[in-house]
């Protein structure tokens, strides 16, 4: 199971019941890669943001809905 860093935005994922692979699918990307995005591991661009706040058509800030966890190690 991946863990997002990312709450606001796995909330909305959530509430589409929309998968990982289907996110990355509609990106365009390999779900490897946007499960490295979305866990911290690799930054997202403000391009690819904006692509996944239109994806979800949310209306709430990009700040809010990328507003990041702290994740100890």
């Amino acid at each position: 199971m991946t863990k997002i860093v990312y709450p606001n935005l796995s909330a909305e994922l959530a509430r589409r019941q929309m998968t990982l692979e289907k996110l990355a699918e509609l990106m365009n990307l390999s779900a490897s890669c946007m499960s490295l995005k979305l866990t911290g591991k690799r930054k997202i661009s403000l391009a690819e943001a904006r692509k996944i706040k239109a994806i979800l058509g949310v209306d709430v800030p990009l700040d809010e809905l990328f507003d990041t966890l702290v994740v100890s190690k």
